[in-house]
């Protein structure tokens, strides 16, 4: 009987760890491609073929747009455990449901994409109000950055998080080769 737990328990593990989905993932993907993946949404806005317009995806716990010729990733919100941010920096990434803890364990200033700037760190996010499905943002990550992070922390723990791409090179001489993840 313990040969047949320990053969199911083997055999139902690795399901757990592709239960989770890095949003890096999203980029380059088709709005078809992403339903693929994720789910038809509750609601679609379809962009401009023509233009840099995006499509946006609406879902239960989580919103995000991709433009439809860049494929890039505009925005991304959730309060979602299912999607992480930030594997490339720490095991698992970063969820809902995450200690805060895990989020101040990371040195975003140093890293790549924080270009050794301590306006990348992470910190408290007050310059306007802003919130994720109903959660106030209170933390902010590569604010100084063309790609921002925000997150609505309560009671130390993460309750929802955004990714947002601003409209123009936050700055000049501004150095795209240099990506988020």
């Amino acid at each position: 009987m313990k040969e047949y737990i320990i053969i199911l328990i083997t055999l139902f593990l690795p399901l757990a760890a592709f239960a989770q989905r890095d949003i890096k993932t999203f980029e380059g993907k088709t709005t078809s491609a992403l339903t693929d993946m994720i789910g038809s949404p509750l609601v679609l806005l379809e962009g401009d073929d023509t233009t840099e317009d995006a499509d946006i995806l609406t879902y239960q716990d989580t919103r995000l747009a991709i433009y439809k010729n860049t494929r890039g990733l505009d925005f991304f919100e959730t309060t979602s455990n299912k999607y992480c941010i930030f594997s490339n920096l720490i095991s698992g990434g970063i969820k809902v449901g995450d200690s805060f803890a895990r989020l101040q364990s990371i040195d975003f200033a140093q890293t790549a994409y924080g270009r050794s700037k301590s306006s990348n760190r992470l910190k408290t996010f007050d310059s306007f109000s802003y919130e994720v499905f109903g959660y106030p943002a209170n933390y902010v990550v590569y604010e100084s950055e063309y790609c921002s992070v925000y997150f609505c922390v309560e009671n130390y723990t993460i309750a929802a998080w955004s990714y947002l791409t601003k409209e123009d090179a936050p700055y000049w001489p501004y150095n795209g080769d240099i990506k988020i993840w």
